[in-house]
């Protein structure tokens, strides 16, 4: 049943693409009713849980008294709470769903998506005879990125998050079927910040491995990198995925004009936090506000950070930055004995990069996985006479 309601909640903006229609968007509340009723468990809350409920608890509240008080978007305001509020929610089903259940659904979800973002791909054979229906996926999707229900920049969020996921959990060769399939669509997606995000989560890893002193090369670690270069010779080699643009972004990683307009959008967001400095309200100045035609707030549409502080203001930077502390921490002073803590502190580490240049937690299912493996990195920590330890 999990694997069933994680999929359903991955595919819903497809779903509301086939028709038109946001209105299927909001059945994520029910699904996530469904996953709460199908995995109750005894939650006893930590002090660490008392900041993410205050932290839900203030968006919603100044969310709804900017609509009083500031040039607010009232359908934008609530496409903001159920978009970027609710999936926060994720951080407390880490109590109840069981971790290797999350894996299993991931590589259900990771197969789904990559194959339909194949099927749909424009350089495929079979394009031209379904070009009106890929049409429905495509619009808006720049040239030859590959993209599924969510755009190009959705799919390489996901397929980042599968990507940490599977490869600290690879058992079989079927994993690293799977996994090598992830990458196609962390590559083909074409997005930079996912790509950096990628090998961010690589060097980390062993700059860990270092601290612990498990760093060594075995035979099957180098097996599996023979393979994936296989692999990337052989897709080359095919001529089904062109490599042109692909080495175009990789030849410029960064973007010079990318750049430009993330640092414009990043001084943009300290200037709403410095003006509005109890925040405008979620929804407002990212992605979302586009339904609205842009409010009267300078707009994020390309960095969460920008976005979040514009949005909660003062609380919210105060927020992230307990929870980049709390990161710091774990890196320093956790073994990463616990596999779910280990697999969520790399989700962490590789959203946490794209999310510099990108509004990935605005892709609601993305959000929902950011923090529910923020709450699986943080399951560890407890507070004891006062003091932070790792259990």
């Amino acid at each position: 049943m999990t694997t069933f309601l994680l999929l359903l909640y991955s595919l819903l903006p497809g779903f509301a693409k086939l028709i038109g229609n946001q209105l299927p968007m909001i059945f994520n509340i029910p699904i996530l009713i469904a996953l709460f009723l199908t995995n109750q468990k005894k939650i006893k809350l930590r002090r660490i849980d008392n900041y993410v409920l205050a932290f839900i608890g203030y968006a919603i509240f100044i969310s709804l008294i900017s609509l009083f008080y500031l040039p607010s978007q009232p359908v934008t305001i609530f496409m903001g709470i159920y978009m970027y509020i609710i999936p926060i929610l994720g951080y407390f089903f880490a109590y109840l769903l069981d971790f290797n259940e999350v894996i299993k659904a991931l590589k259900v979800i990771a197969i789904t998506h990559v194959l339909f973002a194949i099927f749909i791909y424009p350089l495929t054979p079979i394009y031209p005879y379904i070009a009106v229906f890929a049409s429905l996926f495509r619009t808006g999707v720049f040239g030859e990125r590959m993209t599924s229900v969510s755009g190009s920049l959705g799919l390489s969020s996901l397929m980042l998050i599968c990507f940490a996921c599977f490869f600290f959990n690879l058992k079989t060769i079927k994993d690293i079927i799977i996994l090598l399939l992830t990458l196609i669509g962390l590559i083909f997606a074409q997005q930079r910040g996912a790509w950096l995000g990628a090998i961010l989560i690589l060097v980390v890893n062993g700059l860990e491995l270092i601290k612990t002193g498990h760093f060594k090369i075995k035979s099957s670690t180098l097996s599996r990198g023979f393979l994936i270069f296989v692999f990337g010779i052989v897709l080359i080699a095919s001529g089904v995925f062109k490599v042109e643009s692909l080495i175009e972004r990789y030849q410029d990683p960064f973007g010079e004009q990318a750049v430009g307009e993330r640092q414009n959008q990043w001084e943009d967001g300290f200037d709403n936090l410095f003006r509005y400095p109890l925040g405008t309200g979620v929804g407002q100045v990212g992605q979302v506000a586009r339904v609205g035609g842009w409010s009267a707030f300078k707009a994020c549409p390309d960095g969460d950070y920008p976005r979040v502080f514009s949005e909660t203001g003062t609380p919210g930077v105060l927020f992230y930055v307990l929870i980049f502390t709390l990161v710091a921490f774990i890196f320093f002073y956790s073994k990463f004995n616990n596999i779910a803590v280990k697999t969520g502190f790399f989700v962490f580490v590789g959203l946490s990069v794209q999310m510099i240049g990108s509004n990935v937690t605005e892709f609601y299912f993305v959000n929902f996985l950011y923090w529910l493996f923020v709450g699986y990195m943080l399951s560890d920590l407890k507070t004891r006479n006062s003091k932070l330890v790792i259990t």
